[in-house]
């Protein structure tokens, strides 16, 4: 085997990033609200039997296609029920998207390898990619789907007889993913072809209506099972409220126009900090007037950036796709100025930003103690970190940047989650509410339930979600039931309280019904907070 430059870096990427999902998953329990919602998703689809209908608390969640609970399902036939394969599902998708992107990179450019081998290192070296490729999501996934479609793309532009095959995939892929939003990453530049193609006159369009209407076949299908399933009163929800309320940011994560500019800055960290990307820069209008791979990386980029900021509902995430398309254009503007040994020093700059983030003084005492507890490790890892980009300061400056952001990303996951770790795992709690529920008892859970408990509890049965204004009459109606709240909703005396966890900013509370009945002390009963 002939270990070229870009097998290389793509072996180093891998790697890495394996590496780094392997450091969370050991680190770190499944986070609620997100992960354990979509684990719990996962897990009542698959205790019911229900492939085709997502389910969330035992109701139906419309709010997205069932792929990635699939994917899941496909590991639990293998290994059995667990939490390891879902947890590093995504780390493995993120390999699949370096492969991605290199065969992208080497299509847009086949005869500079260096673009090739350095563009997987370029993505994975993002500090947000490192982050959100260790978390259940579906983002690494989507991202997988919208390479697939360009790559394809590139292909049938070059006049590979499976490029439209592998658009149509990815399209098909990406609708089964996340819905529409696919089309958002892919359909602008396909639609621009004329500004980018490298031969004319082929009849694109010919080729492109079809192959997305081809790709809407499978969404189709699982649609209608969907309404088979439920006799169609949930349709409308799932084709067009929910999707309208997050054009509007109705639901939740509703933000400005503007939102994404400062996290386009740190999607790009530590590249910013690079003094050749700014080399490169300052030639990229004479580029693209030139290169037109150049610009097929420029319209999917700018175009998806530009309609996700006019969409209401944002989440800095789904900025991934866009970031991994653009990840072999930094690699072209990269490999068009040689790097300088004074450029390898510049860039232990932003690895000393979190350095002096975690030294600040705070007036906050939790913050303040927990700033203490992280600061003696984290500062050896940067130290080590300016040390190795000093030492090493010959070896290739992509390999050295990779390597010392995943050292920072495992270095903060360690720090970090020794710290909160008792604050965000729900284990303990899942099996008390898993319990309650075996001996009989009904559990409601005081505010917004996404089933926290669903997985970790292994649930079979629904958690109530009810107001502060309905907890007295829910205890009148449920004598031996089990009550669930943060204490920001709830006051209890201590007698009361059969469960108790430090939970994100406050505590989880667990009270049973029969020590708030009408009869109980006055010390004992459940005064709401004015705030639900």
């Amino acid at each position: 085997m002939s270990w070229t430059l870009p097998r290389q870096n793509l072996v180093l990427a891998a790697c890495l990033v394996l590496l780094t999902g392997l450091v969370s998953f050991a680190v770190r329990p499944l986070l609620p609200v997100d992960e354990t919602r979509y684990i719990s998703v996962a897990w009542e689809m698959w205790s019911q039997g229900s492939w085709w209908l997502p389910t969330r608390n035992f109701e139906q969640y419309a709010h997205k296609p069932p792929l990635l609970f699939w994917l899941i399902h496909l590991g639990w036939a293998v290994f059995g029920v667990n939490e390891w394969w879902p947890r590093l599902l995504n780390p493995l998708l993120a390999v699949a998207n370096l492969w991605l992107i290199a065969r992208l990179a080497r299509a847009l450019w086949p005869a500079n390898p260096i673009i090739e081998g350095n563009a997987p290192l370029v993505y994975m070296a993002s500090w947000v990619t490192l982050t959100f490729t260790t978390t259940l999501m579906f983002d690494t996934l989507m991202t997988a789907c919208v390479l697939l479609a360009a790559w394809g793309l590139v292909r049938a532009d070059r006049g590979s007889r499976g490029g439209w095959s592998l658009f149509a995939s990815g399209v098909a892929l990406g609708l089964l993913t996340k819905g529409p939003v696919i089309l958002v990453y892919v359909l602008p530049v396909a639609l621009s072809h004329r500004y980018w193609t490298a031969r004319a006159g082929q009849g694109w369009y010919r080729f492109l209506v079809p192959c997305v209407l081809v790709a809407s076949l499978p969404v189709l299908i699982w649609v209608y099972a969907v309404a088979q399933a439920t006799g169609g009163e949930h349709l409308r929800e799932l084709l067009v409220e929910q999707t309208v309320a997050r054009v509007s940011g109705d639901i939740g994560h509703g933000r400005p126009f503007w939102w994404y500019l400062p996290w386009l800055l740190l999607i790009a960290t530590p590249w910013l900090f690079w003094p050749a990307l700014w080399r490169g820069l300052r030639q990229l209008p004479e580029r693209a007037l030139t290169d037109r791979s150049l610009r097929f990386v420029a319209i999917a980029a700018i175009s998806a950036t530009l309609i996700l900021s006019l969409v209401g509902g944002k989440q800095v995430h789904y900025l991934l796709p866009m970031w991994a398309i653009a990840a072999p254009g930094l690699a072209f503007l990269l490999a068009q100025t040689e790097a300088r040994e004074s450029d390898v020093r510049t860039m232990w700059v932003p690895f000393a930003i979190p350095l002096a983030l975690v030294w600040l003084p705070v007036s906050d005492p939790d913050i303040h103690a927990d700033l203490v507890a992280i600061r003696p490790a984290l500062t050896a890892c940067l130290l080590a970190i300016g040390v190795g980009f000093y030492l090493a300061r010959r070896t290739p400056a992509t390999r050295l940047v990779a390597l010392a952001s995943a050292g920072l990303m495992m270095t903060m996951f360690v720090c970090v989650f020794a710290v909160l770790r008792p604050r965000y795992d729900l284990e303990h709690a899942a099996r008390f509410v898993s319990e309650a529920q075996i001996a009989g008892r009904t559990v409601a859970y005081v505010g917004y339930y996404q089933a926290e408990f669903g997985f970790l509890g292994r649930l079979t049965q629904p958690v109530a979600s009810i107001e502060v204004a309905q907890i007295d009459q829910w205890v009148q109606d449920n004598a031996n039931g089990l009550l669930v709240g943060r204490s920001k909703r709830l006051k209890v005396s201590d007698a009361a309280v059969v469960y108790r966890q430090a939970y994100r900013s406050d505590e989880l509370l667990m009270v049973d019904s029969s020590s708030i009945t009408a009869s109980a002390p006055a010390d004992s009963r459940i005064d709401a907070l004015a705030q639900p």
